[in-house]
């Protein structure tokens, strides 16, 4: 209940709305009601050509009105006529009735769709606003499915189902209330037996839920690895692992086939429990209201009034169960979507961040550790100074800590102990927006997007103008070959650049940081991965974009940073040396190490 009480305050933007869908509602409910009533004075006044009487406790609600009614028609002589006010009284109230219908399932639909539309926002912002370390627990499938399929479960029962749900649920007590009106201490019998149902509802009700929440789940493992089949698929088809990846998607498969089976026979259930509950109820009512009217106690009237009403209760009632299937199903994706709502990022932004006005790009590192999980520390009280302007090279062995080193610059991550500060400032008091504005991130897997050349290269300046992409280009040198693709800056590249060559890629990547001109730049294994003549028009690219700022490179490829004014060599997360090239090569060390296992062959 908590769930759906929690989901229930997102259409507090709507009470407007709301209020409408009340009352058009509640004036369905009336018009249905008081129509039904008209069965008392067609059957016993108009056909059967008696007084109506009302054999009701001055107690029940509205009392006095109901009683004027009745001698309001009794006073009514002619027959045709009353049959004439009746018809017309039926006519107008179905015209009330089903234009109240209609503005009250638009306005319902049109909120539930808003609530659902403003949840899978949120989850959209806040998947974008969580850690970098719940993502690196986290399967990419897993966080697709809580946006779509789940999300897609919550709408199908707040809009539609939902909407009828209420209204029937608004005609279930007129109904009853007619019942009572009738023979109030049958009708006691009837909802205390139909109230039994509640019990075989919950049961199964818990059960599907259960079953929901697996299922959903197993569509976010489908999600995984369609996900990785389709980003990998030059591996499988290179590695002829078609047969494998299709075995796998069916296995999942299967096993979400057979919970989703699971959960229709268990919904299946409620129907037929629901309906033979209520036609048995209604057999043995029929038989005691026909002794009546046979003793003479209750008239035709009131007889198939009653009757009436009653199996008028069976369609709400039956409608509520399934409903109640459909809502189980949501609590498990409900739950799963306030699971994401409830994760709490664990790098944090200051509440009172620091105003940064003119950033000169001094950076030193204090002290600083870090470990993605206990007692195994990635860095180890790792400090050095970037001065204003330099270029820092860090190097080491694989799984030393370089990357997560320039993580903890970008705020990806914090660190366990120590700090780092940019002028002074420790980054922690300045916001994400002013400290990423300061750096420039160019990596060996480029990242670009399914969009034309421009928007790419403009990813983070959606101010930048024609020519400021094209001078960045330029200085990336990337220039020449976007003139030469079809539609040159508004080509589209293709996801993740699929259209481009590596060195392409990675030279867009560049103009992008070009063209955001960032006092602090990081190169994380830029070339690495590039053929000798894309690595030279990247490396003239570099060295463009290093001009006058504080650069980091991480290289494997020591050759690339001899020119670097200092060398960071880090070894199980420690620095254990610091100084330039030629220092570092008279010293008998790692980096030495190093440089002569590359230079050996």
């Amino acid at each position: 209940m908590k769930l759906f009480l929690r989901l229930i305050g997102y259409s507090s933007p709507y009470k407007g709305k709301l209020l409408f869908i009340l009352l058009f509602m509640v004036l369905y409910t009336i018009f249905n009601g008081v129509s039904l009533m008209s069965i008392i004075p067609l059957i016993d006044k108009v056909l059967g050509g008696q007084e109506i009487t009302l054999n009701i406790s001055s107690s029940f609600p509205f009392y006095e009105q109901i009683q004027g009614a009745v001698r309001w028609l009794n006073s009514i002589e002619r027959y045709p006529h009353l049959l004439n006010l009746l018809v017309g009284f039926v006519c107008f109230s179905l015209i009330i009735k089903e234009l109240s219908y209609y503005f009250q399932r638009v306005l319902t639909e049109t909120v539930g769709q808003s609530v659902v539309r403003d949840i899978r926002n949120k989850i959209f912002a806040h998947i974008q606003d969580l850690s970098m370390n719940y993502f690196s627990h986290q399967k990419t499938g897993d966080l697709m499915s809580r946006v779509t399929s789940d999300v897609a479960q919550v709408a199908q029962i707040f809009s539609a189902r939902f909407a009828g749900a209420v209204l029937e649920g608004s005609q279930l007590i007129v109904y009853i209330g007619v019942i009572f009106l009738v023979q109030w201490k049958l009708a006691i019998s009837s909802v205390l037996v139909l109230s039994l149902l509640i019990f075989p509802v919950t049961f199964f009700g818990r059960k599907i839920r259960k079953s929901a929440k697996r299922s959903q789940e197993k569509i976010a493992g489908m999600n995984s690895i369609l996900h990785e089949t389709i980003s990998g698929i030059r591996i499988v088809k290179a590695f002829s692992m078609e047969g494998y990846e299709n075995e796998k998607f069916r296995n999942e498969n299967q096993k979400f086939f057979k919970m989703m089976i699971k959960v229709v026979r268990r919904s299946a259930i409620l129907s037929p429990i629901t309906q033979m509950a209520g036609i048995i109820l209604a057999i043995f009512i029929l038989y005691y209201l026909a002794r009546e009217v046979i003793k003479g106690q209750l008239t035709m009237g009131f007889l198939m009034l009653f009757i009436g009403a009653l199996l008028s209760c069976l369609r709400p009632v039956k409608l509520l169960t399934r409903l109640s299937a459909s809502w189980q199903k949501a609590g498990g994706s409900l739950e799963r979507i306030f699971q994401l709502f409830d994760v709490q990022p664990d790098v944090k932004e200051s509440e009172n961040p620091v105003p940064l006005k003119e950033v000169n790009g001094q950076v030193e590192f204090k002290k600083v550790s870090f470990a993605y999980r206990k007692d195994e520390a990635v860095l180890k009280n790792v400090s050095f100074e970037a001065g204003i302007g330099e270029i820092v090279a860090i190097v080491g062995p694989s799984g030393s800590g370089k990357t997560t080193l320039l993580n903890l610059l970008l705020r990806f991550y914090d660190p366990d102990t120590g700090k780092i500060v940019i002028d002074g400032i420790d980054i922690k008091d300045i916001s994400f927006k002013d400290l990423r504005s300061l750096i420039g991130v160019v990596t060996q897997e480029t990242i670009l997007f399914n969009d034309t050349v421009r928007n790419n290269i403009a990813y983070g300046r959606i101010d930048a103008t024609d020519e400021d992409v094209i001078n960045a280009a330029k200085l990336a040198n990337a220039h020449h070959f976007i003139e030469q693709l079809p539609l040159k800056y508004d080509s589209i590249i293709g996801e993740r650049g699929t259209k481009l060559s590596g060195g392409q890629k990675q030279r867009l990547s560049i103009a992008r940081a070009v063209l955001k001109d960032p006092e602090i730049l990081i190169l994380d294994e830029a070339t690495s991965a590039l053929d000798t003549e894309s690595e030279r028009l990247v490396q003239q690219a570099m060295d463009n974009l290093m001009k006058d700022r504080t650069v980091f490179v991480v290289a494997h490829r020591l050759s690339t940073i001899q020119h670097a004014d200092r060398i960071v060599v880090l070894e199980n997360g420690e620095v254990v040396q610091s100084g330039h090239h030629g220092e570092l090569l008279e010293s008998e060390g790692l980096y030495k190490k190093l440089y002569e296992l590359q230079f050996s062959f």
